[in-house]
């Protein structure tokens, strides 16, 4: 009987050669390190001004007429979500926390913001987004290309996710993850 020959793989998951290297695997680290670094200055200095990101929605809701006017009741509390939404992605994607669940929730988010930033480009209903707060001004066409780039990774992110070790063991995970939710 013949001997198999074994091939090494040379691709990782999706087809992506670079995730199965060891360069691979720190440019991996690099890009979850940067989205949850986003993630987490877009929050905080939102939390910050938590009013700032109210009145922020509000203009949104204003420019974008008659309907949605009617929602300026509900600002306060979708500017408390979408801090702790933020504060959330951002930290556990940080510390690896979720790991698979996060880079989802990441993405998921990503390709929300994405087409809602193209749109807000495209009409400059608003001239800055606010999306870091008044700590960074950034102009909707940067918005959408920063949401472009920062889509690009999240995808990779949820493509290799099965190549990062968690820090944490399940039941440290969830109680952290608990936590963030109170």
């Amino acid at each position: 009987m013949g001997r198999r020959s074994r091939r090494r793989r040379t691709t990782g998951p999706a087809g992506l050669p670079f995730a199965s290297t060891k360069a691979g695997r720190l440019i991996l680290h690099l890009l979850r390190l940067v989205t949850g670094g986003v993630f987490v200055f877009s929050g905080a200095v939102k939390a910050i001004d938590p009013l700032g990101t109210v009145y922020k929605i509000e203009d949104y809701l204003d420019a974008f007429g008659s309907f949605w006017i009617q929602l300026s009741s509900l600002a306060y509390p979708a500017a408390i979500v979408l801090i702790a939404f933020e504060l959330m992605i951002g930290i556990q994607l940080l510390l690896m926390i979720r790991f698979r669940d996060n880079t989802l929730l990441a993405m998921l988010f990503m390709l929300v913001m994405t087409p809602l930033t193209f749109y807000i480009a495209l009409r400059n209903p608003v001239t800055d987004c606010g999306c870091f707060g008044d700590a960074l001004k950034i102009t909707n066409w940067e918005t959408f290309y920063k949401n472009i780039v920062l889509l690009g990774i999240t995808v990779v992110l949820v493509a290799t996710r099965d190549k990062f070790k968690p820090f944490f063991l399940p039941p440290v995970e969830f109680g952290i993850a608990g936590f963030f939710l109170l």
